[in-house]
């Protein structure tokens, strides 16, 4: 679908800049843009399955690599050999140079006009720092820094906005400069005494000047900066009073502002840029409250250690858990432990970023092994061990095996889970096993009991939407049984739908208010809507599209009215693509209608919608094989034909915004 729309969009601006009917300077100008234009011509990551015969006559498969010409979208946008563009231009860059060739030569016309662009100079690479040192990211460059980024890059445009900002965050970061005593870099900075030339000591530390809390030049006991005074404020409203008072002077209190002993161990420890720890401890007031020595140095030292060396992963994880800070002793067995049993640095920061507190307050190591032992024995997989529940939910660690764990799986597998489904839903929903079996899954499970779900729905419930648990069990699914009461159904009715064995408009998305709202537009009455919901709810988890689809093919194609759906509900829930659709086309193209026609003469929705499909086929006296080749053929035409749809669809709003200029 969305290859077509793309392909009809590029079609119609080119029409629109080709157009025959306009004259050439009232035709609207149309620039295409493409970007590594090479890729158009090299071979492909796409393929499909053939079959082959082997010398011996056995058949085997084999994969056949696309070319970009069976490819669309591909093939389409090789804008060059476009020829009638009208008043259309195509600028296309390769990413080739004089001393590294294309490996693909690429196929011009003479109209085509080549261009080398030249490198980015010194002065250019000086100029892109500075940008980003007036922008308050780094500090100013040196000489020292411009060369080393041109070589780093070879003057490449990607590669200097891909590596310019990092490479000089990380040479740049908390500098001082060797001036003698009493230099201040800050102030030399602002006078511009430290220019692109300057000759530069950089050390991946913070000046210890000994400066006092206040403002620049004031005297003993003169005011406080207010940036230092919001850093250790947690009250909402002197936050605000103080934020007030920055208005119009935050380079004034920037420029005087000392840093607290925690901003400066992060700074170091991590190589972040002053101004970068400035922001998060204005916004962390409680980073003050943490001992530099004892905690938010060991405590960063540990994530840096655990990722990888990444100082900007360790910023990230402090920035979003400064918690952490409070237990570096617990932080650090926890770090060992998850290395010990071969955790990855991706599962590591996600469980740090979502383990509780309680974890490093009250968990231990054993209960964790256990936990891990019984996750083993109900056969989750090592991958997802980890990856998917115990990092995913580090709060599962909290968990008694014995106590909490095994009565809840018991129980689960007693409304008729079985051993795979339970591990599917611990390794997609992990947060199951931290709900109390007590107070929210058995009351949940006893409402939907009380509603008429048996013990096997309760547990398809469960399996497909556990995130039910955590309302309350009544009010989780107290707003579709209110849209079924105003449709006519009541609490008779609901249990009538799940006895027929369909549970899923108590939890799928959508349902089953959608469902009851297009079936009304689509012009069944409140009593046929009632008819169909109590005998197929199946109905009420389609979407209301395909509702559409069918009630259209039925009106159209079919040429049977509404009424004749009242004979057949379960019409309503089959798959157009995959069931109706084929059918309907195998039995008219084999000309044997009259096979499936009803006592009327008409259709069978019956035998169209229901069934299975070597049953059909063999009613009509016809080969399955060859009924799949017909299948497979038919969703093709039918997907390109949502696809046309879709394009004409996106055409349609264009206009109606007003920006369509196509014919």
């Amino acid at each position: 679908m969305a290859v077509g729309c793309c392909l009809s969009l590029i079609r119609e601006l080119v029409a629109a800049a080709a157009s025959p009917d306009r004259a050439a300077e009232s035709a609207p100008a149309v620039l295409f843009a493409v970007d590594n234009y090479g890729a158009l011509y090299r071979p492909t990551d796409y393929g499909e399955t053939a079959f082959e015969t082997a010398p011996s006559g056995a058949p085997y498969l084999r994969r056949r690599q696309l070319e970009v010409s069976e490819l669309n979208l591909a093939s389409s946008m090789r804008l060059l050999n476009w020829r009638n563009l009208g008043r259309a231009r195509v600028v296309a860059a390769t990413s080739a140079t004089g001393g590294v060739p294309l490996d693909t030569q690429i196929p011009l016309r003479k109209s085509v006009l080549q261009y080398e662009m030249p490198r980015f100079s010194p002065i250019e690479v000086a100029h892109l720092l500075h940008f980003y040192h007036e922008r308050g990211l780094v500090e100013a460059p040196s000489a020292a820094q411009v060369e080393k980024l041109r070589a780093i890059t070879n003057g490449s445009g990607s590669d200097l906005r891909r590596l310019g900002l990092r490479s000089a965050q990380l040479d740049t970061n908390v500098f001082w400069v060797e001036a003698g005593v009493g230099a201040d870099p800050k102030a030399m900075l602002r006078t511009g005494e430290l220019g692109l030339a300057a000759d530069i000591t950089m050390h991946a530390k913070w000046p210890d000047t000994g400066a006092p809390a206040r403002y620049a030049n004031s005297p003993e006991g003169g005011p406080s900066n207010p940036l230092e005074e919001l850093r250790r404020t947690q009250d909402p409203r002197e936050r605000a009073r103080l934020l007030q008072s920055l208005d119009g002077g935050w380079a004034q209190h920037q420029a005087s502002y000392v840093p607290s002993g925690a901003e400066r161990a992060i700074s170091s420890e991590l190589g972040i840029w002053p101004h970068t720890v400035m922001l998060f401890a204005l916004q962390t007031p409680r980073l003050q409250q943490f001992d530099v020595d004892t905690q938010v140095k060991p405590a960063v030292r540990s994530l840096k250690s655990a990722m990888d060396e990444s100082p900007q992963d360790a910023y990230y994880v402090l920035t979003k858990r400064p918690d952490l800070l409070a237990h570096p002793t617990s932080l650090q067995r926890w770090l060992d432990y998850l290395g010990a049993q071969g955790v990855g640095q991706r599962d590591v920061m996600a469980f740090l970023l979502t383990a509780p507190v309680e974890l490093f307050t009250q968990g231990t190591l054993h209960q964790a092994s256990q936990v891990v032992a019984w996750l083993r024995s109900l056969g989750v997989k090592p991958d997802f061990l980890w990856s998917r529940v115990g990092c995913a939910c580090p709060a599962v660690l909290l968990r008694d095996p014995a106590a909490d764990l095994q009565p809840t799986a018991t129980y689960l597998m007693s409304l008729g889970l079985s051993p795979n489904q339970l591990q599917q839903l611990v390794c997609l929903r992990p947060e199951v096993l931290t709900s109390s079996l007590d107070s929210q899954i058995k009351p949940f499970v006893d409402h939907l009991k009380s509603l008429g779900c048996s013990a096997l729905q309760c547990g398809e419930v469960l399996l497909a939407a556990p995130h039910l648990l955590r309302d309350e069990a009544r009010a989780a699914i107290a707003a579709r049984l209110a849209a079924l009461g105003e449709a006519g159904i009541d609490a008779a009715g609901v249990r009538a739908m799940l006895a027929r064995g369909h549970a899923g408009f108590l939890f799928q998305k959508g349902a089953p208010q959608e469902a009851l709202a297009c079936l009304k537009e689509l012009g069944f009455t409140g009593s046929q809507v009632v008819s169909l919901a109590t005998r197929c709810p199946a109905i009420l988890s389609e979407k209301p599209l395909e509702l559409e689809r069918r009630v259209a093919f039925l009106l159209e194609t079919l040429v049977m009215s509404r009424e004749a759906v009242m004979g057949c509900p379960e019409y309503m829930a089959a798959s157009l693509m995959q069931v109706i659709g084929p059918r309907h086309a195998f039995a008219e193209a084999r000309q044997l209608e009259g096979r499936v026609a009803g006592t009327d003469g008409r259709w069978d929705l019956a035998a169209l919608a229901t069934g299975e499909d070597v049953a059909y086929v063999e009613a009509l006296g016809g080969s399955i094989n060859e009924y799949e080749g017909f299948r497979v053929a038919f969703e093709q035409e039918y997907t390109s034909k949502l696809s046309a749809d879709a394009a004409l669809e996106f055409q349609q709003e264009l206009k109606k915004l007003g920006i369509w200029e196509g014919r």
